[in-house]
């Protein structure tokens, strides 16, 4: 993915002549060389080496970077799907879609409306708690969907009702997912019992312990944002012209989470999860 984000941010920047290189969208055989010289650091592969972040820190063209807090995004446009905006704002590892996956939620199972920030904050704190917990269970986190949608609630409720269940009262509904078969793996392996909330909170933790680390390192609101393209440059083949209303949403999330209005954990929240 990061080699991906940072050859398309040199094909673009070569087409707006910030850099000189023979990159161009579409020529595969030219793709392969980049990413050997990217391997060796040879050539104009020991800049790309570096990431976008840093090439465009150094060439210009920061607007078309495609990176959070330095990491490249994975292929969901957040213009299409407001939840999966916020989240890759948010992650503690940057623009990944993996710390919380609310897409799936606004565009594959088409529960939540995608253009809409209604709930949304509320979904990436739940797949922030809950992946973060997954992951310590080293199993893959897209089984989630077979286990807690297979579950009697969701698979018998028709979609229409929860669809509007989930748009309309997020809180209730996330309340009622069926988490319980994963503190029974990690009862399996361990010997030591969990119940389901226990396992969030523990993926909880998890979360605000890796954002403390990130703060004491100087990350701060400004550091939770999106590429200028999303939040600025609407899709040509948009007729309803969409950006990411970024700014509604985080402060939603940050009120949510127990941050300040930096971004920072407050002592309430530290002390409730015992760090």
């Amino acid at each position: 993915i990061s080699a991906g984000g940072t050859l398309a941010w040199a094909m673009e920047a070569n087409q707006k002549g910030l850099i000189k290189t023979d990159l161009e969208f579409g020529d595969t055989e030219k793709i392969v060389k980049a990413l050997e010289n990217i391997a060796n650091l040879e050539g104009f592969g020991k800049h790309l080496a570096m990431g976008s972040r840093t090439l465009s820190e150094k060439f210009g063209g920061k607007d078309f970077a495609i990176q959070v807090k330095g990491l490249e995004m994975a292929g969901y446009d957040p213009r299409g799907a407001y939840g999966q905006g916020l989240g890759y704002a948010v992650a503690n590892r940057g623009a990944c879609h993996l710390s919380s996956f609310p897409i799936s939620f606004e565009n594959f199972f088409r529960f939540l409306a995608p253009d809409s920030t209604r709930g949304k904050h509320r979904f990436v704190k739940f797949f922030e708690n809950i992946y973060a917990a997954f992951n310590s269970l080293d199993i893959c986190q897209f089984t989630g969907y077979g286990l807690t949608l297979e579950t009697i609630l969701p698979r018998l409720m028709p979609h229409f009702v929860l669809k509007f269940l989930m748009q309309n009262t997020p809180a209730l509904t996330l309340a009622l997912f069926d988490i319980s078969i994963y503190p029974e793996f990690f009862s399996a392996v361990s010997g030591i019992d969990l119940s389901s909330k226990q396992f969030l909170r523990a993926g909880e933790r998890i979360h605000i312990l890796e954002r403390l680390m990130n703060t004491n390192e100087g990350i701060r609101k400004a550091d939770d944002t999106l590429p200028e393209r999303f939040l600025f440059e609407p899709q040509n083949d948009d007729p309803e012209k969409r950006l990411v209303p970024l700014e509604i949403m985080l402060n939603k999330y940050y009120r949510l989470r127990g941050y300040d209005k930096d971004g920072i954990p407050n002592q309430i929240l530290i002390e409730k999860l015992e760090i």
